[in-house]
């Protein structure tokens, strides 16, 4: 990072440019990183598949010792939908998700992190629920919620609260087909995660709109918009948002082409990932942001040696926000 700093510090000549120059390139490393980390485990398991026939009875998966048989019912044979996706998917080498996947495949072959995905899953929305209550305590010491002219900061505190429920509903999107209670009629689940999605944008959508909406309230007094580290980074995501929403609407709900979905699948399982982490930074900058408003300092009167006995000093309000954070 710091390399490309200097780099961009050349280019731009200015801190600030150089700064958001630096802080893209890492952003396009870790998306070319996390496709080659993601890619060999969606290689891992390989389904044999004939075109004519569908997927070989009984298919050897692994080698040697290794190596495990499975059966697919005949009752669950895959969709002519399916059977030009899959068609499609090997030439490209990609496993389509939208294939039924054996319960049972090769367990003893996985990594751990594998075997402890569905307890993840489990943790992951349980805390985002966690999140969203702490949220709402947060929002309440902060005043409440409002919608009237002349209350700028109570209308603000809609832009913090529905941006977590956003990414609550992201989180149910992100981790659909993960979930280990999921349906095992695809459609459903696929129907789930795309509304999940739909949800998320609502609601920042509206979050937004308390932004603006608090800015530039004529009673309260008029507040720049899109000054803080936190709004560009924020503009940036949802940008992201908007071409992966859009892109995935499209090709895994209107388009009938094959080769155009597999081809989209594979930037769009990475493209996720990515857009939620960066939803979770996002946040924590915003909560940063707020709690600069709020004030969570305490006053000292010698050398804060030791700060963790004083700790206590800090504002209720903080350490609601900070443990939200």
């Amino acid at each position: 990072f710091f390399l490309e700093y200097l780099v961009c510090y050349l280019l731009f000549a200015a801190p600030s440019a150089a700064l958001i120059c630096s802080f893209s390139s890492l952003f396009a490393c870790s998306l070319f990183a996390v496709a080659h980390i993601q890619a060999p485990l969606r290689l891992t398991i390989h389904i044999p598949y004939n075109h004519r026939s569908g997927f070989s009875e009984p298919s050897e998966i692994g080698s040697g010792n290794t190596s495990t048989r499975h059966t697919m019912d005949t009752d669950q044979s895959p969709s002519q939908e399916e059977q030009d996706v899959a068609t499609a998917n090997s030439e490209t080498g990609l496993l389509d998700h939208n294939l039924p996947i054996f319960p049972n495949a090769i367990e003893r072959d996985l990594p751990l992190l594998e075997k402890v995905r569905p307890v993840a899953t489990l943790v992951a929305h349980s805390l985002a629920l966690c999140s969203l209550l702490v949220t709402c305590r947060w929002i309440f010491m902060l005043g409440g919620l409002s919608w009237k002219e002349g209350e700028s900061k109570l209308v603000f505190n809609w832009h913090p609260l529905l941006m977590i429920v956003a990414f609550c509903f992201m989180t149910v999107a992100s981790l659909s087909f993960r979930f280990p209670f999921r349906s095992s009629a695809h459609n459903l689940t696929k129907a789930v995660h795309g509304m999940a999605w739909l949800v998320a944008a609502i609601s920042a959508c509206i979050a937004l709109i308390a932004v603006f909406k608090s800015h530039n309230d004529s009673v309260s007094g008029y507040v720049a918009n899109l000054y803080s580290f936190h709004s560009w980074v924020g503009s940036f995501v949802i940008t992201i948002y908007i071409v992966q929403f859009t892109m995935g609407a499209y090709a895994f709900y209107w388009s009938s082409l094959p080769s155009f979905k597999a081809a989209v699948l594979q930037f769009h399982v990475v493209v996720g990932p990515v857009l939620y982490f960066s939803m979770a930074g996002t946040i924590l900058l915003g909560i940063q942001e707020k709690e600069g408003f709020v004030g969570c300092s305490y006053k000292v009167d010698s050398p804060d040696l030791f700060p963790l006995p004083r700790l206590g000093k800090i504002p209720p309000v903080c350490l609601v926000s900070h443990s939200m954070g």
